[in-house]
Order: structure tokens, then sequence, then C-alpha cells
């Protein structure tokens, strides 16, 4: 950690961002849970917890929804091919010249450049980052991967997050911020990264007021919690939770990722979404241009009675009405009808029952 610490103080002192110090200044790491080897706190008090796929399984099996920040850390095969060379060859042909959105080093819009222009400057060391790529990455494990996915679209639309990629380069910098859709994966593939993340125990209205109008310039001051994810390390940041977090990019680094919902938490994920389309300075995405759709939906299966009996109906109705409130525009939803709950996890939540053999953590 020690080695860590002095890469982040050196990549601080050379970043074009002024907001990564608010992160860096007082770095800690976040006290872990885990069921393998001596725990540094137990699970109440953890605000991590580090847990095998079979474990994530047998809580969601059990009813009981993650709240907490996860990361699993298992062996896998999906990183044996993954090389930054190999990747950026995959984008080139992928892309077709098109190019692809790149975010420059302290600047918040993104700029289109080539895929040779985009390798060129990871090559140089330049601190870029490219946060909206299809998944190019396409790890063999991942049996319900739709063809479709990937945020590389004029919209930001719903079936484009159920998985996409993250390439960022030495020094890219991400600021506080909230995902719009409230539940995220990300598996290192390779590279690393370095992951704040402020406990929900210790934030009050006063930051989340702040958060709302300074967003990414947002200070956390002693309350972030900094994670290391390396390759094959995938964290979940809970459906139902707004987890304010920050992420660095001490080396390149390759992601993929994708946005989930839990079912027993769906009153709290309307709620939530509704405070973030309410201060969207607090996140780094727009809301989604099929929302508007994904709620006739949602309204449909309610009606049906097709949630779990645990929901508390009043609150569904409170927390959708007031997130219809929000006056959103409304777009069609591609072939709808042929997406199975295993492949629209990010619209339609998965049940439990349906939950596949493998990788059932990124399906809650």
């Amino acid at each position: 950690m020690c080695q860590l610490a002095h890469k982040t103080e050196a990549l601080t002192q050379s970043s074009l961002d002024p907001t990564l110090k608010l992160w860096t200044n007082d770095l800690r790491f976040a006290s872990c849970y885990t069921t393998a080897g001596t725990a540094q706190s137990t699970e109440d008090e953890a605000e991590v917890l580090v847990l095998t796929n079979d474990e994530v399984e047998a809580r969601l099996a059990s009813g009981v929804s993650l709240t907490k920040p996860t990361l699993l850390r298992e062996t896998s095969n999906d990183i044996d091919n993954q090389t930054i060379e190999a990747y950026i060859g995959r984008l080139a042909a992928a892309t077709d010249g098109q190019g692809v959105d790149v975010q420059q080093p302290g600047k918040l819009k993104a700029k289109r450049l080539t895929a040779k222009q985009f390798a060129d400057q990871l090559r140089q060391g330049i601190a870029v980052n490219a946060l909206n790529l299809r998944n190019f990455s396409r790890p063999s494990s991942l049996a319900w991967y739709q063809e479709s996915g990937g945020k590389e679209i004029k919209w930001f639309d719903v079936g484009s997050c159920l998985e996409f990629d993250l390439l960022g380069g030495k020094g890219a910098f991400s600021g506080a911020h909230v995902d719009a859709l409230n539940g995220t994966w990300v598996r290192c593939l390779f590279g690393s990264k370095l992951w704040w993340i402020v406990p929900q125990s210790v934030l009050d209205d006063n930051d989340w007021e702040r958060l709302a109008s300074k967003g990414k310039d947002w200070d956390p001051g002693d309350k972030a919690r900094a994670i290391r994810l390396g390759p094959v390390d995938l964290l979940l940041l809970p459906p139902g939770e707004k987890i304010i977090h920050a992420v660095l990019t001490p080396e390149v680094c390759l992601m993929n990722g994708g946005m989930i919902w839990d079912d027993l938490r769906l009153p709290e994920i309307l709620r939530n979404i509704y405070w973030i389309g309410s201060h969207q300075s607090a996140t780094n995405e727009a809301l989604p241009f099929q929302l508007s759709a994904v709620l006739d939906l949602l309204e449909q299966r309610f009606k049906k009675d097709e949630f779990s009996d645990t929901i508390e109906k009043e609150e569904f109705r409170k927390a959708f009405a007031d997130l219809r409130s929000l006056g959103l525009r409304h777009a069609e939803l591609p072939v709808w009808e042929q997406w199975s709950p295993v492949h629209s996890v990010m619209c339609w939540p998965l049940r439990r029952a349906e939950m596949p053999e493998r990788d059932a953590i990124m399906q809650l």
C-alpha cells in the first residue's frame, strides 16, 4: 500500500484536475469484512464486504439484498487474452474509423478521436479516459452478453448499459458522482484502479446538498475510503444505495461493467433515480433516453402483481409517481418483448429463481 500511496501522490502533483487532491490528501483504505481469513471489521461495521460468488448467490437466494459495496476476488480465464494492444486492435476494427469519445485531462466534455489517436495518447502516458465504450472486451464467461451492449451511442439509452467497457490512461480521474441508474458492477481486466467510496453511514443532509450543488468538485473531507482493484477484481455498488464515488487510474486500465437492479429494492432504486434526476450535477451521465418506457414496463408488471411480496406497495407507488413527475421524454424500447429477465437486468430486474449458475453476482 505504501508504493500505491507514493504513486498516487506523484499523480496528484502532475494532474491537470485540481479536484484529485481532495481525494488523495487524506488517503484512507476501506475497512473490510470477509469470511476467509481474518476480517478487519465485523460485517455491520465494515465499509466494504469481500465475498465469493457463491456467498453472494446464497444471500440473494435467501432474499437478502446487498447494501454495501462488495468486492469479489476470484480466479478467472477472462483476462488471459486481455492486453492493451489486442484491445486497441479490436477497438479500431469495430469503430471502423468513426472514432471514440475520449475525455481529456482536466476536461469534462469528451473529444472524438480515432482509435489510433487514442492509442497514441495512452502510449504517451496522457491521462485520457474513455468511459462510454461498447463491450469490445467480450469476456468469455458472460453467457448473458448482448451484441447490443455498450454505451457508444448518441443517446444514453437503457439497453446500452447492460454491459460496457472503460479504458483509462495513467492518471485519468473521475471526480465525485453517483451513477444515474443506481446500481453498478465493474471488473478489472488489466491494469489497476483506485476506487474511492463514501460510506452511507458517514453522510448527512449537508453532504448531499453540497454534492447536488458542487458535483465533481464536492470535497469528501475525511469521509472517503479507497479500494484498490486489480485484474479479475469485481466491485459491486449495490442497487438501492446512492454511493458517492471517485476513480483514479494509476496505470493504463481496462474494465468491463454494467448496470444492475434488484427486484427487492425497487422503491429505493426509483427514489434514488428521482433524487439524481432532480440533482443532475451529482452524476456524470444523463438519465436514460428510454427510462420512461422502462417505467411503463414496471407499471405493467406491478399491476399484474409480479413483484416480490416483500416490496412495500405504497412505497413503490409513491416512488413511481415522484419519478414520473420529472416529465421524462418517452422513447421506445428495442425489441423489448424478446428480452428475458436474465438479459434485461438493467431494465427488468432479475428474479432470484432465474439466477444463472455462473457470474451470478452480475445478474442480481
